[in-house]
């Protein structure tokens, strides 16, 4: 091959090699300088959401370790659609008590972050596995339970709808039963839909509180 030929040839990939360089300076330049304040609005629109996990409740139980209050514990079932595996619609079929084609449809016609499953009832080990899952988010919720009636109730006492004690034995050792709240920071878009889930810490649940009220003396007494 003539030396001139192949110079010539050099000089038209290093021509385009620096005007693709340049094609790329001018670009940046136009995000960076241009279009600075458009893209820092965006960004700052985009900000974390932090969501308390309630802890569940202690249970307070009389002397011989029968239950008199409890929580109930449910999740809504919640999945970010860009993430969730189609080998992991089996589980969440199985957990939701919904068909695979029922999951699917759902997910063609949600948005970003769709809600498959509300106050669901989920054993531990399937909220930890479901948990576990790409793209899976759980919201624990918590709902006090007194398996016999008015039993004593006055005694007992009540919650509120925060799960906070407000009369009774749910007041008085409020600090004990109730545990520690965790939390799910999110990222969220500029609508506040969320984008991706940051971080999460896990809830400490609360103590369980023997009483020294035996239920059949306290039934007699009633």
């Amino acid at each position: 091959m003539p030396r001139r030929l192949r110079l010539g040839r050099i000089e038209q990939i290093a021509a385009l090699v620096l005007a693709l360089f340049l094609l790329l300076a001018a670009r940046l330049f136009f995000i960076q300088v241009v279009r600075h304040h458009e893209y820092r609005g965006k960004q700052m629109r985009q900000v974390d959401s932090k969501r308390s996990i309630p802890a569940r409740r202690g249970r307070i139980l009389d002397r011989k370790g029968r239950v008199l209050a409890f929580d109930v514990v449910a999740y809504d079932v919640s999945v970010f659609k860009s993430r969730v595996r189609r080998a992991d619609l089996d589980a969440l079929s199985g957990a939701l008590g919904r068909s695979r084609r029922e999951l699917q449809q759902a997910l063609r016609a949600g948005e970003r972050f769709v809600t498959l499953g509300r106050q669901v009832t989920l054993s531990r080990a399937a909220a930890k596995r479901l948990a576990s899952l790409p793209g899976v988010c759980l919201d624990r919720r918590s709902f006090r339970q007194y398996p016999f009636g008015t039993l004593a109730a006055q005694y007992l006492g009540f919650t509120d709808v925060q799960g906070r004690g407000v009369e009774g034995i749910e007041k008085s050792f409020d600090e004990t039963l109730r545990g520690t709240p965790g939390e799910k920071v999110f990222l969220r878009d500029e609508n506040g839909a969320p984008l991706a889930m940051r971080s999460a810490r896990d809830p400490q649940d609360g103590a369980d509180l023997v009483l020294a009220l035996d239920l059949d003396v306290q039934r007699i007494a009633d």
